[in-house]
């Protein structure tokens, strides 16, 4: 089991999930920003063996505020 240390990276490990398919480990991971989460995700990158994927998600709470933003701003979809 990977073992990291949270206060060198500046993150919370929130959950692991084992997982069938494509992706043999799900990490739920907590970080203060982008580029703090960036750095780690790069440093254990370079290892090699390791590939990462990372989603950005919002929660209920998140998504009331974003859809309570004005929606007068012109959106241009290109295909």
């Amino acid at each position: 089991m990977w073992i990291f240390n949270t206060k060198i990276y500046d993150f919370h490990l929130e959950k692991i999930y084992w997982a069938l398919g494509n992706d043999a480990i799900v990490n739920i991971l907590e970080a203060p920003d982008n580029a703090s989460m960036a750095v780690f995700v790069t440093s254990i990158s370079v290892i090699g063996n390791v590939r990462t994927i990372i989603l950005r998600v919002f929660s209920e709470a998140d998504m009331n505020g974003i859809l309570a933003k004005p929606q007068d701003r012109q959106v241009t979809c290109l295909l």
